[in-house]
């Protein structure tokens, strides 16, 4: 298991990022000397899943998120995704340059 300080981290993210894949083994990031991180490489194969397993173990905020978009779907409260975003307000700078253009 390598050990990459933030710095290092963050001039050369693509080579520890490469490394990790590379020899399958994860890497703990510091700061300051602590580790504060873990970089683990996912399986191709099982991306997806293992993601998911892993967000329903660490994430509490996730799992009850899940569970309430379940219950919303079962129950038929449901909106199109075009027409949640489309009701959604515009940050003031896209609002901004939809209006030069007269949109």
């Amino acid at each position: 298991m390598s050990v990459v300080n933030v710095k290092e981290l963050g001039r050369s993210a693509s080579a520890v990022v490469a490394g990790v894949v590379d020899t399958r083994r994860p890497a703990v990031i510091t700061r300051s000397g602590h580790p504060v991180a873990v970089l683990v490489p996912l399986d191709a194969a099982s991306t997806a899943s293992a993601l998911e397993d892993w967000a329903l173990a660490h994430l509490p905020e996730f799992v009850r998120s899940r569970a309430v978009a379940d219950r919303e779907s079962r129950a038929g409260r449901t909106i199109e995704a075009g027409a949640f975003f489309n009701a959604q307000p515009r940050p003031r700078k896209l609002a901004k340059r939809a209006a030069k253009r007269g949109r």
